[in-house]
């Protein structure tokens, strides 16, 4: 809006518009009123250095200066799924999803704020992983399919940290984070195929697609590679892990066994000679 200063004058590319602009002006033309603006060239001077030069040393003593405070939550990335979906749970955590209302907030004309999946309320991340009637559904044939007890979701931080409270064992553990990961990013990319194309939202679709991408997507990126979709599709991980110590008990033992055999022939003809 400020093309320069002119002859002792502001000299603007448009007028204000609105009264937002309007009000900002006048703040604007008081706070220069004490500022006295000489027809010399501008210089660009660094006020974090005595000197006024930038220098990258400047800018770190000044972050050490300031007291740095922890963040009170540290988001847990799992290495079971792509960073794509973890992605999505990262920027909800943040609020830097595009939903309604974060779109409002930016300026960005939307024609409605309320949740295009159910229309009840104002959407918001929030309302649409916890408080919407689908996801409310989705969560609780998510928890009857993991033999889990029924989720009760106050917030979407509480989503993340449902494995921490599960009895689960560590690494069953680890698999059931990351059903919620790609729980979260299947219905955010319904709910973008529901915006953007119209596509209507179907729960058994929707949880069956979180079982056969969960299927696909950690077989691929486990250490245990054993895993088969008999015993996935009844979440039955740490029957695979029993299955896998068994066979490499099973091996070592036929292993040992051979080599005892064939040590004791050795023997035997030996003695024979």
């Amino acid at each position: 809006m400020l093309d320069g200063w002119i002859c002792g004058r502001w000299e603007w590319s448009r007028e204000p518009v609105g009264i937002a602009e309007t009000e900002e002006l006048k703040d604007l033309l008081q706070l220069c009123q004490g500022v006295l603006i000489g027809s010399g060239q501008d210089v660009v001077v660094w006020a974090c250095n005595p000197t006024g030069v930038f220098s990258v040393g400047s800018v770190k003593d000044r972050f050490l200066a300031n007291s740095y405070v922890a963040p009170n939550y540290v988001f847990e990335w799992n290495k079971l799924v792509p960073k794509k979906v973890s992605f999505v749970a990262w920027r909800a955590v943040l609020d830097r999803l595009p939903t309604f209302d974060t779109l409002a907030k930016r300026n960005i004309s939307v024609r409605s704020l309320l949740c295009p999946i159910c229309g009840e309320l104002e959407e918001s991340v929030e309302y649409v992983f916890v408080s919407c009637g689908l996801a409310q559904c989705m969560w609780s044939l998510v928890s009857q399919w993991c033999k889990t007890p029924v989720f009760f979701l106050f917030s979407f931080r509480v989503i993340l940290e449902l494995h921490k409270f599960s009895k689960f064992p560590k690494d069953k553990a680890r698999v059931f984070h990351a059903v919620c990961l790609i729980a979260i990013w299947s219905l955010w990319k319904r709910r973008n195929a529901l915006v953007h194309k119209g596509s209507p939202i179907h729960l058994v679709s929707l949880v069956e697609e979180i079982k056969v991408l969960g299927f696909l997507w950690i077989k691929n990126r486990w250490k245990r590679r054993c895993l088969i979709w008999k015993d996935w599709y009844r979440f039955t991980v740490s029957r695979v892990v029993t299955s896998i110590l068994v066979s490499f008990l099973f091996f070592w033992w036929r292993a040992y066994f051979s080599i005892s055999v064939s040590g004791c022939n050795g023997v035997s003809s030996v003695l024979l000679v």
